[in-house]
């Protein structure tokens, strides 16, 4: 995850066909050998905040024009009132990029991204930890296959990275399953061995299942968002509130950094 770095912005926006790179001291060209995907990274729920080009006289003929940094030194969440041709460089530089763009929608989504990506880091610390505490001549043959010289410190960042995201995705699942479906029905096997095999069932059955449950999840939700204060009082937002820009009124948004983002 990539967070944005005061005082020098750096966002990143996946678009349909290309992918940019803009700093706010000197424009990043995007390499020529990118590989492009249909899937953002950043969605922004912050409209005040969209450094991207717009048509100021809404003609798709004439070129957009990318508005610059406003004069404040302050994230607001006063969208109507930002200034025309401009856009809230602050309230940009809060948010969080991760591989679900909505990452930003609410403060509750925005914490399980936290937790989950901490938690990966820390199973990036524990394998190594691992691995450099076994002195066996096993424990040394097997360190020597984790490592990388072109890699950060020596570490073949890779297989660092897809290993812990292995672990932190059966935490995940366990969650889900062991946690919280069996807990709402017993009967749920998460183990069948033929859960994934039967080629002969129609999906459409299970695709609506499945449509079902999503909006079973999402009515389980109550209006508001509850907080724990550092003073261990628990404070509530509501949803519409428990956004990026309410956030910011209390709370220094952490940058979510992987060790190993490859």
């Amino acid at each position: 995850m990539v967070p944005g770095v005061s005082p020098v912005i750096t966002w990143l926006v996946a678009a349909l066909v290309k992918v940019a790179v803009v700093t706010t001291v000197v424009p990043v060209r995007v390499p020529a050998n990118v590989k492009y995907f249909e899937t953002p990274f950043l969605t922004e729920i912050s409209h005040n905040a969209d450094p991207s080009p717009k048509y100021a006289d809404n003609n798709p003929a004439t070129p957009p024009v990318a508005p610059v940094t406003d004069a404040d030194d302050a994230a607001s969440a006063d969208f109507a009132s930002q200034p025309a041709g401009t856009y809230d460089d602050e309230m940009l530089d809060a948010h969080f990029v991760a591989g679900d763009g909505r990452v930003n929608e609410n403060i509750g989504l925005t914490a399980i991204h936290k937790v989950f990506h901490s938690e990966h880091n820390r199973l990036v610390g524990d394998i190594k930890n691992t691995l450099e505490n076994d002195t066996s001549p096993s424990g040394a043959a097997t360190l020597a296959e984790w490592k990388s010289a072109l890699g950060a410190d020596g570490w073949n960042g890779e297989r660092l990275f897809q290993a812990a995201r292995f672990v932190n995705e059966m935490e995940y699942q366990h969650l889900v399953f062991e946690e919280f479906a069996r807990k709402v029905q017993p009967a749920i096997n998460p183990f069948q061995s033929f859960a994934f095999t039967q080629a002969e069932l129609n999906p459409a059955v299970k695709a609506e299942f499945a449509h079902a449950v999503y909006r079973f999840g999402h009515s389980m939700l109550t209006e508001t968002i509850s907080r724990r204060n550092e003073d261990t009082g628990i404070s509530e937002l509501l949803p519409m509130d428990g956004s990026l820009a309410a956030l910011l009124s209390t709370v220094k948004a952490k940058p979510l950094v992987s060790e190993y983002p490859d």
